[in-house]
């Protein structure tokens, strides 16, 4: 009972922690391309703390990525649509002067690459993460979430 009791008290919210962190971050509405890097750049040093973030931290990583989603809704949508995540990375690979041949390395399969690209597979969580690194935006983008 006593370690439960202390695993709970580890993982208590901090509001002065965590006011601390916000004083550092200075999260604020994504308004241009340089803020929405930064914020992805914040958003994936926090990812790749992994379970070795604070709970602060955490919060922080939600709050970043909200920013971050919205950006992205006002920016990366047609016509009021949603893009898909396989519209997101055709754009991206476009603008880079990517072929799939590119994408092999950071996958790590060229018969994924292809599968992807072909819509007979998804993108997963963990190769939106890795797309995410290389192109240095938000994991978010290459996630379709239903409305």
């Amino acid at each position: 009972m006593r370690t439960i009791a202390k695993r709970e008290r580890a993982h208590k919210f901090d509001a002065v922690k965590y006011g601390k962190i916000l004083q550092s971050v200075r999260p604020h509405n994504i308004e241009n391309n340089t803020d929405y890097q930064l914020s992805c750049a914040q958003i994936g040093r926090l990812i790749d703390a992994g379970n070795r973030k604070t709970v602060e931290e955490t919060m922080l990583l939600k709050l970043l990525v909200t920013l971050a989603e919205e950006y992205e809704r006002k920016h990366y949508s047609l016509s009021g649509r949603r893009v898909s995540p396989l519209e997101v990375l055709q754009y991206l690979m476009e603008e880079h002067k990517h072929t799939a041949k590119d994408l092999w390395p950071i996958v790590g399969d060229k018969g994924l690459v292809s599968r992807i690209l072909h819509k007979k597979r998804s993108i997963s969580k963990r190769i939106a993460e890795q797309l995410a690194a290389f192109y240095h935006v938000s994991p978010a983008v290459f996630i379709f979430d239903s409305p």
